[in-house]
């Protein structure tokens, strides 16, 4: 997890993170839509995208919680969340880059 999550140009750190490979692109989602939600910033479209597929795959578990399922029904439900992962993936990754722009920009002109 991030340590600081005060600032709007952390979404920018979280998609950059997401866009390097650092994270996971689903991850990615949901740690967007709680430090959204925890700024209270407006909802881009960039925004509005990772909302919705945040939502979309709310069932899929990821990080620490995974080691808490059962190995064949995480496998199961890896391989039912893999081919919406697959399709959504250009989406997010623009989103991510908007969203870069975005709040980067929104840092250095808070500066």
């Amino acid at each position: 997890m991030l340590p600081s999550l005060r600032s709007p140009v952390e979404i920018a750190t979280v998609a950059r993170k997401a866009l390097d490979g650092e994270i996971d692109i689903i991850e990615g989602c949901r740690l967007l839509v709680k430090l959204a939600s925890r700024l209270e910033v407006s909802e881009s479209d960039a925004l509005k995208t990772i909302i919705a597929i945040e939502s979309e795959t709310e069932a899929l578990p990821l990080g620490e919680f995974r080691s808490l399922w059962n190995p064949e029904s995480l496998a199961k439900k890896d391989a039912e969340f893999a081919p919406y992962i697959e399709q959504v993936r250009p989406l997010v990754l623009e989103a991510f880059r908007a969203l870069v722009q975005e709040y980067s920009a929104k840092g250095l002109s808070d500066s």
